[in-house]
């Protein structure tokens, strides 16, 4: 499980590359963009979250 979470928001995951990418977009384009990272973001974590409560599902 911890390889997956890893995979999904560790350093080199393609959502912490991406976010890191926000910074350098228009200011117009900047919300519309957080926002869209903080709803993938949050879908990530949720899922991962419900997998590790999954019998099985490790820490």
């Amino acid at each position: 499980m911890k390889d997956a979470r890893l995979a999904h928001t560790g350093d080199k995951a393609a959502l912490t590359l991406a976010n890191r990418q926000i910074g350098g977009l228009e200011p117009t384009d900047k919300a519309t963009a957080g926002k869209n990272m903080g709803k993938a973001r949050g879908q990530v974590n949720q899922a991962i979250a419900g997998r590790q409560e999954e019998p099985g599902g490790g820490a």
